[in-house]
């Protein structure tokens, strides 16, 4: 099977734990391209609550950091604007 996404479909890499409350991952998409980054507790919710927003505007890809990750399970999504 093949799948094929649009450009500036967003995805994540390098994800890891930078502290005991901080969490990074890069948010990979396209350039000039508008992205809110959510989290969730529960990956089957339908009410995420948005981090922050960014634009790629230098590059396609950019180094985040939630500096509120707890201990506790959590489900990050990107979702293009």
């Amino acid at each position: 099977n093949l799948t094929v996404y649009p450009i500036g479909t967003p995805f994540m890499t390098s994800s890891q734990r930078l502290g005991a409350m901080q969490f990074g991952f890069t948010l990979n998409g396209a350039t000039n391209a508008s992205y809110t980054v959510q989290v969730s507790t529960n990956l089957a919710a339908t009410n995420w609550t948005s981090l922050f927003s960014l634009r790629l505007t230098n590059s396609t890809f950019l180094p985040v950091v939630d500096y509120n990750a707890t201990n506790s399970p959590r489900f990050y999504r990107a979702v293009k604007q």
